[in-house]
């Protein structure tokens, strides 16, 4: 069974992402002190092993990051000189990646967004394929918007795998 498309959105807060404040750009709203973040640092903890892989196969070039959240991940691309855009539902999550990294993020669906053909050397959905509401439609789309020599890279949670036996409850 799966929830309603129109219903779906109620189960996703706008108020934080992965205890990041929205409202409070470079602060982590989680800890009890408050304290400064080291995005460089973030970006290398959460994201080396895929950029590794990313720059090892494509030096420049137009990446989509499907669901970009904080913007994180695609900052790295633009400060090599990569064009790159960044696809969020939500409003609040977009015009944050926006504000503290100077990404474009469209807002929406990526199956709504109009987005050119042919256009992107790199697709990634790190941590949301598992969350598309239409897995085949979407892969559709991903194929006319790569260009012929162009990479997907998905990126998804395995609870069978040796991080999360290891980590456990501090997995993620």
């Amino acid at each position: 069974p799966r929830i309603k498309l129109d219903k779906i959105g109620k189960y996703y807060s706008s108020k934080t992402y992965w205890g990041f404040d929205l409202k409070k750009p470079k602060v982590l709203s989680t800890s009890k002190q408050k304290s400064k973040i080291d995005w460089k640092k973030e970006r290398i903890d959460n994201y080396q092993p895929l950029y590794k892989r990313i720059f090892s196969l494509k030096v420049k070039g137009k990446i989509l990051d499907v669901g970009c959240g904080l913007g994180l991940f695609l900052s790295e691309f633009k400060e090599r000189g990569w064009k790159t855009v960044g696809t969020e539902t939500s409003k609040e999550v977009a015009k944050f990646a926006k504000d503290t990294f100077a990404v474009d993020v469209k807002v929406g669906d990526l199956l709504k967004l109009n987005l050119l053909k042919n256009y992107f050397d790199v697709i990634t959905f790190s941590g949301v394929f598992e969350h598309i509401y239409d897995p085949s439609k979407t892969l559709k789309k991903v194929r006319n918007l790569l260009k012929k020599d162009g990479i997907l890279i998905i990126v998804t949670p395995n609870l069978d795998s040796l991080g999360h036996l290891f980590f456990n409850k501090r997995w993620v």
